[in-house]
């Protein structure tokens, strides 16, 4: 099993948001990373392209960043992305996107 704790987001694949439709069509979790290389939002999605597809981050000024995930059952999703968050809230990385 994944520990969240080890999971290190710049290692995972990404895409840019111009290329989020190059997005698996699978279940997973996301992080968002800006063009400083800070997570800036971490979200969980059934399917990880169809979330992106029209997703708020467009309007919200990042649209330079990037969009890192690992594929993770949907079983899985709501406490993989409770933890994760609390590991980068407690950094202070973490805002939410308006």
């Amino acid at each position: 099993m994944i520990n969240p704790q080890t999971i290190n987001p710049f290692f995972l694949p990404s895409v840019t948001l111009e290329k989020r439709s190059q997005l698996p069509v699978t279940s997973g979790i996301y992080f968002v990373i800006d063009i400083q290389n800070k997570v800036r939002y971490i979200g969980k999605a059934i399917n990880l392209r169809e979330r992106w597809r029209n997703h708020k981050v467009l309007n919200s000024g990042l649209l330079q960043s990037k969009i890192a995930w690992f594929d993770l059952l949907k079983e899985q999703l709501d406490i993989f992305e409770s933890k994760l968050i609390c590991k980068y809230a407690q950094q202070n990385h973490l805002y939410r996107i308006q």
